[in-house]
């Protein structure tokens, strides 16, 4: 284990911090730890127990902790994997359904958000099988800072954004359609929040392009720690916004308004659907503040700034979740055992193109 003789008092660990020097996991030796010369002057240097390593996302913590188990990460790496697998399953059939119902990709976002879910979770496969296989991690291996990126970009910038839009469409025309003095400010509210989720996008890209690929410019731990805030800083600002400025409000004004057409005139569809909103709503809740919690953590406190493996894995974790929630919500009506062709629905968000 550690040897206080020797001062490895990296990310808050060792003498005065909150956690043993190597995070109780190997051993402090004599030596810098690593070869830039910021650390010339340090006199520690980590040496992990077998399974255990300091090289994590962002941040390759080698000779500085020893905070990452390897086989751990491995197998919720392997969850994701089947998560995202069947996510693509049951995808296909939604989109199966989707299509004998008449909703094309066109002029259906519903239908473009859950390919674009499709495409997500296919690379995200591969990046999780190249991960495994290699213990790869964002910076340090350039496949898995490659495919990082490119599903994060496509998840929270056309994905999420297709979603919520036809949600906040329907709440548009039906604001509209409503003369009440309510009505016009919560019209008012959801076209500022669609204008903006152009803005999202740009985040989107910058968060999951932009940052993973500047990892790969230096390896230097202090050049990495501000990428690092930068992509929590990014990841916070949308987690936040998505779920809480443009989701919530706008499922919460589609069961309001679902539910009072309910109440006039009870209908099993609209029963069905308002249960299936109830149910999006939650999870988006319990998900989205889960996630932007976790971000605001690895943005704000030391302590976290080297164990940004473990939320990407959980980050990662509630992404099926909510497309499997989303396509569970919109799944299209079946009558008799077969799919009804879609007229004109409160679940249908298509657009002349």
């Amino acid at each position: 284990m550690s040897n206080s003789t020797f001062d490895c008092d990296y990310f808050m660990r060792g003498d005065g911090g909150l956690i043993a020097s190597c995070s109780d996991n190997g051993e402090c030796i004599a030596g810098p730890p690593n070869d830039f010369e910021a650390y010339a002057d340090k006199n520690g240097r980590c040496i992990c127990e077998s399974g255990w390593t300091g090289l994590g996302d962002f941040v390759d913590g080698r000779g500085m902790d020893c905070n990452i188990h390897i086989s751990g990460v491995k197998i919720w790496w392997a969850v994701i994997i089947a998560m995202h697998f069947f996510q693509l399953l049951f995808g296909m059939q939604v989109l199966k359904e989707m299509k004998a119902a008449g909703r094309s990709f066109s002029k259906d976002k519903n239908v473009r958000c859950f390919v674009s879910g499709q495409v997500e979770a296919f690379i995200r496969i591969v990046e999780d099988v190249v991960r495994i296989a290699t213990g790869g991690m964002v910076g340090s291996h350039v496949l898995v800072t490659l495919l990082h990126g490119i599903p994060g970009a496509i998840f929270w910038g056309y994905c999420c954004p297709q979603l919520i839009e036809g949600f906040l469409d329907i709440t548009l025309k039906q604001s509209k359609m409503d003369r009440g003095a309510g009505s016009e400010a919560m019209a008012k509210k959801m076209a500022t929040a669609k204008n903006l989720l152009k803005y999202q996008r740009l985040v989107a890209f910058f968060v999951f392009i932009v940052t993973p690929y500047l990892t790969l410019v230096s390896d230097e731990p202090g050049y990495l720690f501000l990428i690092s805030e930068l992509y929590y800083l990014g990841c916070t600002i949308m987690g936040i916004y998505m779920a809480f400025i443009c989701a919530l409000p706008a499922i919460s004004a589609m069961k309001k308004l679902i539910g009072d057409s309910n109440k006039a005139a009870p209908n099993e569809k609209m029963t069905s659907l308002l249960a299936k909103l109830t149910i999006f709503h939650r999870e988006v809740r319990n998900n989205g503040f889960s996630n932007a919690l976790s971000c605001i953590a690895f943005l704000a406190f030391p302590l976290t700034f080297n164990l940004q493996t473990y939320q990407i894995c959980f980050g990662w974790t509630l992404a099926p979740i909510i497309i499997g929630v989303g396509l569970h919500t919109l799944r299209p009506k079946k009558a008799g055992g077969k799919v009804r062709p879609t007229t004109t629905t409160t679940t249908t968000t298509s657009e002349e193109d």
